[in-house]
């Protein structure tokens, strides 16, 4: 009778330790998947950047306009503060 309690204890005690080491490669597998999912993702990351950086500009450069506009603003810009009166006598 003491045999069989031992020899269940310690198939109760093979099948915790049995539990627990699945248990633990069930862990051990999430954290190598989650590993690899952020490697993967960190690589899409510095892929996408490195396509924008690889992105060529053209050069230009902005002047300032000097135009026909310009210089006729310039001349009407008094006029409009006196009224509209004042800008279609200039006109005439």
């Amino acid at each position: 009778m003491e045999e069989q309690a031992a020899v269940d204890r310690r198939r109760e005690q093979e099948k915790e330790e049995a539990k627990n080491r699945e248990r633990e490669r069930e862990e051990q597998w999430y954290s190598k998947k989650l590993e690899m999912e952020m490697e993967m993702a960190n690589k899409r990351t510095e892929e996408g950047r490195a396509r924008l950086q690889s992105v060529k500009l053209q050069k230009y450069t902005i002047t300032p306009f000097k135009g026909r506009l310009q210089r006729l603003a310039s001349i009407l810009e008094p006029v409009h503060h006196r009224g509209r009166q004042a800008q279609y006598s200039r006109h005439q």
